[in-house]
């Protein structure tokens, strides 16, 4: 019975890839997205939606979003003992892309396309620390704060705000009826302006603030994150 069961649902695998189309014009296709760049990228969640304007054409709208928070603690003895200090970290980013696809002939499962993107994003960094004043060892009432960055630096995101244009190449590949995996390179020009970085320290009894000025940096490159997507159809 458990062969007959497995045939059977190889079977309906089989004429479900054999009758696969293409979307075509008024569908909807939505898809989510595993980067090819490293574990540290598959954590920013990435959903797209297209919708088939004609048969060859798409409208296209992906989002983006990533939230982090943690604390670490630390005390005034080596061996643990003592008070507590604290340093809270949080950051976020979110990015915006509209864009369009031109869909190349292919056949009925394959739809190569070429498209164009534009993207929106913006990201921040906070931190602040509790009996101490550098966030890595304990003081007595002393504390800080950091705005707009981390005292070890940025990590996989980019703090400020982005605007860029890509160029797209990818594929759909249709295993089922409405089910497809897909495959996209972009290559592009990225602006970023980074914020100013405001750090506040109270140190035995006096409060102090300095102001770093942002800085901004803009350049040509492979912007749009390379992976793997898979996507359903309607």
């Amino acid at each position: 019975m458990k062969k007959i069961i497995a045939f059977a649902s190889l079977a309906l695998l089989f004429s479900g890839a054999v009758s696969a189309q293409k979307a075509t014009s008024g569908a909807i296709t939505v898809e989510g997205q595993l980067s090819l760049w490293g574990p540290t990228q598959v954590v920013a969640p990435i959903i797209r939606g297209r919708y088939f304007i004609t048969d060859d054409l798409a409208a296209r709208l992906q989002l983006g979003f990533y939230s982090n928070n943690n604390t670490s603690n630390f005390t005034e003895n080596p061996d643990g003992t003592g008070g507590t200090g604290s340093r809270e970290r949080s950051n976020s980013m979110f990015d915006i892309r509209l864009g369009i696809e031109k869909h190349l002939s292919g056949t009925d499962k394959l739809s190569p396309y070429l498209g164009a993107e534009f993207m929106f994003g913006s990201g921040s960094a906070s931190e602040t620390w509790t009996n101490s004043n550098n966030g890595t060892s304990y003081t007595l009432n002393d504390r800080g704060s950091i705005d707009g960055a981390w005292s070890g630096g940025f990590l996989t995101y980019a703090p400020g705000t982005t605007i860029g244009f890509n160029v797209l190449v990818g594929a759909d590949y249709y295993l089922v009826e409405k089910l497809y995996i897909g495959g996209e390179f972009g290559y592009g020009f990225m602006s970023n302006s980074g914020p100013d970085v405001t750090t506040e320290l109270s140190v035995g009894g006096v409060t102090g603030k300095t102001v770093a000025p942002g800085g901004s940096s803009s350049g040509l490159g492979m912007y749009n994150t390379a992976g793997l997507r898979i996507g359903l159809k309607f």
